[in-house]
């Protein structure tokens, strides 16, 4: 806000990425720090709440910049490029701001009234939690993985199952927003890529959720949401699970940018160990760069264009399509292993320089395997579930 409560213009879209590239080599410079960390540098916190990459895909009415989807893909390549753990926990709690956008507006109230500013984490595995319903809510409790980012979370999403009112039929999954302050966090993540994560386990006991805090995955299928009559904007009526896997491949991106933009500028002045030859001049290394980088090129575009479709969809009040929302994520997690190719590749290509723990090359190859191996993102999952949208065949997730 300016002075006297005038609201300032938000930054577009140009404006957003010029910012996040500018922070790159700082957030290069940190990224051992972050692995050892477990968790973002807190400078790398600063720096993203400071050139308002936090408040992408917040409301405006929030003191957000909204933007499009495209720009997970876009800013997450930048950030990527430098750390592909900063470019995941960003990815993952903007994601949030964009989810929240949808609900109704007492929660958006409720989390963004007294801190516009407020971060939400999320571990939106469904089983684990078990809600009883009671008046006026729930009563939340479990213990749920993978929550990526919650150290610098104030708020958390979490994935529950809602019994049916009758008692007949199933428990219907839900998400509950919920204070972290009404969560504990179990140090577990002990692993080998994106370390920087800090992806640990949650868990609560018996928390009340309000009712309003809490949303169906099937109110965010595509078209109007609760959030619409406050947030018109076209970006809060994207499907929920046809673009979540843009919101990973964004990090596969930067990671195959990364290691790309590393291994070209070391072969521009390497020589062999046995015969001093310039590496560089041999045809088979000049193959490889031309290769990664046509294959970059072709990943962002392939990425670009499912947000693109889906804005245009969404502002012309339809409602996608199963071939369309499996396509999107189809398309995103060939993108995905198609990165994963890249890094693999120029890992390979360099030799045993490549396993020293100061090359980046070795973070980067480490970072994007552990990224591909999110069900999100992974090719026999959502390539099968494509498939058989293309051939007529009801889908396996009833959530899409």
């Amino acid at each position: 806000m300016a002075e006297g409560g005038l609201k300032t213009a938000a930054p577009g879209r140009a404006e957003l990425v010029r910012r996040a590239t500018g922070l790159v080599d700082a957030i290069a410079a940190r990224a051992d720090e972050t692995e050892r960390l477990r968790k973002l540098h807190p400078d790398t916190v600063e720096d993203l709440q400071t050139s308002g990459l936090w408040a992408v895909f917040r409301p405006f009415r929030y003191a957000g910049s909204e933007g499009d989807f495209g720009l997970f893909v876009d800013i997450g390549e930048q950030l990527g490029r430098a750390c592909t753990s900063t470019s995941w926990v960003w990815a993952n709690l903007v994601s949030h701001n964009w989810m929240l956008g949808m609900w109704p507006e007492r929660a958006q109230d409720e989390v963004w009234g007294p801190n516009p500013d407020a971060r939400i984490g999320s571990a939106t595995v469904y089983p684990p939690g078990k809600a009883e319903p009671v008046d006026g809510g729930y009563l939340l409790s479990g213990r749920w993985p993978f929550s990526s980012g919650i150290d610098v979370s104030h708020w958390i999403m979490l994935g529950g199952m809602v019994p049916p009112e009758d008692g007949e039929g199933d428990p219907k999954p839900h998400i509950f927003v919920v204070d972290c302050d009404d969560i504990e966090v179990i140090d577990t993540w002990d692993v080998a890529g994106l370390l920087g994560t800090g992806s640990h386990d949650v868990t609560c006991e018996k928390v009340f959720v309000p009712g309003y805090m809490a949303l169906s995955p099937h109110d965010m299928r595509g078209g109007s949401t609760p959030g619409s009559a406050v947030n018109p904007a076209s970006l809060y009526r994207l499907p929920l699970l046809g673009l979540f896997s843009h919101i990973l491949a964004g990090c596969m991106l930067g990671a195959a940018r990364g290691a790309f933009d590393h291994y070209t500028e070391s072969m521009r002045t390497r020589v062999a160990t046995f015969n001093r030859q310039r590496i560089g001049d041999h045809a088979a290394v000049q193959i490889r760069i031309a290769e990664a980088a046509c294959t970059i090129r072709a990943t962002r575009l392939q990425l670009r264009d499912g947000p693109r479709e889906a804005h245009e969809i969404a502002e012309e009040g339809h409602m996608p399509s199963d071939v369309e929302k499996t396509r999107w994520r189809s398309d995103a997690a060939y993108a995905c292993r198609k990165c994963a190719d890249v890094v693999d590749l120029l890992y390979r290509a360099s030799g045993g320089a490549g396993n020293y723990r100061g090359n980046p090359l070795q973070r980067f190859f480490r970072d994007v395997h552990a990224g591909v191996g999110h069900i999100g993102v992974s090719w026999d999952a959502n390539g099968a579930e494509h498939g058989r949208a293309l051939l007529g065949l009801p889908h396996g997730n009833f959530l899409i």
